[in-house]
């Protein structure tokens, strides 16, 4: 847990001090002390996400499928950087949760009880190639006073267009109605998030 900056040191060593001295004094002299209450390991939630019951826990978001509240989330410790949060249905999990090098760095996480953060996440839209399409992709993100970050188009000549959209959300089911609202824009064959395998999509 120290290694991966789930519990700060200094935090630790009163407790480790209060056993050293209890082991060390005779039982006669030994005065019985109040119990401090346990300290609530939920009551923060590093960018509001629980890790295996730590308090303070250094996390980043995976970019390769950005999770966002209401996800099946996943945690990976990293060398060095914490533990790395991905979707469940992540490519990157799928391919290696059960390898042996892996073993053991994937970790229970959740999210906290209530999130106020906004989330960066990642979409692309599929659509038929036509004229007025990042237009209209534009028009339905502003109405929805959507935080768009980027904003890129391309086709890919074998008559589709691609929308790759990066915007920040609260929670999935505000994600889940942006991509219900692109989804009808006329042309449009699917809305998919980055990062997730391609069975999950289907």
């Amino acid at each position: 847990a120290i290694g991966y900056g789930g519990i700060q040191l200094w935090k630790l060593l009163p407790r480790v001090k209060e056993e050293y001295q209890k082991n060390l004094k005779p039982a006669e002299t030994t005065v019985a002390l109040p119990k401090q209450s346990p300290q609530n390991t939920n009551k923060k939630a590093a960018g509001g996400v629980l890790v295996d019951g730590m308090d303070n826990c250094l996390i980043k978001f995976s970019r390769c499928c950005t999770p966002v509240p209401g996800d099946d989330i996943i945690g990976y410790i990293t060398r060095g950087q914490g533990v790395s949060i991905h979707r469940r249905d992540c490519e990157n999990y799928l391919r290696h949760p059960h390898s042996m090098e892996e073993d053991g760095r994937w970790i229970p996480v959740s999210w906290a009880d209530e999130i106020d953060d906004t989330y960066n996440t990642n979409i692309t839209v599929v659509s038929t190639e036509r004229q007025g399409l990042v237009l209209d992709v534009a028009t339905i993100l502003n109405a929805l006073n959507s935080k768009v970050r980027s904003l890129n188009a391309r086709d890919t000549g074998d008559g589709l267009s691609l929308v790759a959209v990066s915007l920040e959300v609260h929670s999935l089911s505000e994600l889940q109605s942006i991509i219900n609202r692109l989804s009808g824009i006329r042309g449009v064959s699917q809305v998919v998030r980055n990062g997730a395998s391609q069975k999950d999509q289907q």
